[in-house]
């Protein structure tokens, strides 16, 4: 151990800290003072700055102490008694071992005791540390596992990797980032259908929302499957693990709130993997909608796909007058209902300007004009990551897509999940 000293400046002047570190931190932190101090030097005298050689430096004190003040937290939280209980579960020390606690900064070594419950000969080993904090997996603390999912819902885990690396965070290689969004989502599985019941529970339709939208679309996403290697010795340069790029088909649909003139207000989104059955996404879209009906009976309710015949019969066998107890409108693109009369020109139904500059609105059976935004994604399939996040953006895309457009007045809580991201 080594001490090494620092002075920060104050209002009331300069004060002295003298704290214990390890010898490699203490080097580290006196390798960035004195770059600090020839930088000073070289400033005054109007000489060439190192600007890199200085970040840099810079970076790794913080990051060392980071990682150190990381280490001595997990370290206080291990104990060396005998017997303790786990989970409800007493339990006997079978010895102290080291591992590797894996934080924002990076990889921290902790030597911590392990327990086995009692009674139970050759089973699984626990330790405190783990227990205390929620390590996920084989040593990730929650912050870093939590961070690590978000970066690989937002990108495939080698463009999450480089992400990474571009913010001097999370130090790990992109198998990590494909099992730790594969753990959080599995962990998040377990709570999911009570979250999203609570989450829809506890929505206010805004005051404004007069008509309700409910849409359906899939979507071919690039997926990478494992690929059978040729029988025999394989080539030179063969992959040891080949992989083939095919395209699936996937479920998406949202359920958008809009004010009188056609404004999106609101929107929640919702996905099925491939392979998944897309009856339940119209489950959950007809549960949803039956909460929202329900807060604000003065809703109408109103059809938007694509034309497709599947996608209009699969909204039309769960949402209907029958079901929900009210008249359903549709979009003129669904083949299914009555179609409102052509323009004078032939061509589509009329629209109209809406107040939203750069928009447009139509009415659909008798419907006010309807502007769709994405703000929400919900998804109560097998698949089971999903992360919640707002996200601003601006509408520009006409009233009747089927693709919802962005919108400037959206919440977002967005699924994303890691086998989505595979191509």
């Amino acid at each position: 151990m080594a001490c090494a000293g620092f002075a920060s400046v104050g209002m009331m002047g300069m004060a002295k800290v003298t704290i214990e570190v390890s010898e490699e931190l203490a080097a580290v932190l006196l390798a960035a003072e004195k770059k600090l101090e020839e930088q000073a030097k070289a400033a005054k005298a109007f000489e060439p700055l190192d600007i890199g050689g200085t970040q840099q430096a810079l970076r790794e004190a913080t990051t060392a102490v980071g990682q150190d003040l990381q280490r001595r937290w997990l370290q206080s939280l291990d104990t060396e008694e005998a017997h303790v209980v786990i989970g409800g579960k007493r339990c006997t020390k079978v010895g102290r071992y080291e591992t590797t606690f894996r934080t924002l900064e990076g990889p921290v070594s902790v030597t911590r005791s392990l327990y086995r419950e009692r009674g139970v000969r050759n089973g699984a080993t626990m330790d405190v540390v783990s227990a205390r904090v929620g390590a996920v997996e084989d040593g990730w603390v929650p912050e870093a596992a939590q961070a690590m999912a978000y970066l690989h819902q937002l990108a495939p885990s080698r463009e999450a990797q480089a992400l990474a690396q571009q913010l001097r965070r999370l130090p790990y290689s992109r198998s990590s980032f494909e099992r730790l969004g594969h753990a959080v989502g599995s962990l998040h599985s377990v709570v999911r259908d009570r979250v999203e019941d609570e989450l829809i529970e506890t929505l206010k339709v805004p005051r404004k929302a007069r008509v309700v939208s409910v849409s359906l679309d899939r979507v071919a996403v690039p997926m990478e499957e494992p690929h059978r290697s040729p029988v025999g010795r394989p080539m030179k340069g063969a992959a040891r693990r080949p992989v083939t790029r095919v395209f699936r088909m996937a479920y998406c649909g949202t359920i958008t709130l809009h004010e009188l003139g056609g404004k999106a207000l609101h929107t929640i989104r919702y996905g099925r993997m491939p392979k998944s059955d897309p009856r339940s996404l119209c489950e959950s879209l007809t549960a949803d909608l039956k909460q929202l009906l329900r807060k604000a009976p003065r809703l109408e309710v109103t059809l938007l796909t694509d034309g497709a015949p599947e996608m209009s019969q699969l909204l039309d066998a769960v949402i209907n007058e029958k079901s929900i107890g009210r008249p359903v409108h549709r979009t003129p693109s669904s083949p299914v209902g009555p179609r409102p009369p052509p323009s004078s020109s032939g061509g589509s139904p009329p629209c109209s300007t809406s107040p939203m500059p750069g928009s447009a609105s139509c009415a659909v059976g008798g419907t006010p004009g309807l502007s769709t935004s994405p703000s929400v994604m919900r998804g109560r399939s097998t698949t089971p990551s999903r992360t919640w996040r707002t996200t601003p953006t601006a509408s520009t895309t006409p009233a009747l897509a089927s693709r919802p457009s962005p919108s400037t007045a959206d919440t977002s809580r967005r699924r994303a999940s890691p086998w989505l991201a595979c191509g």
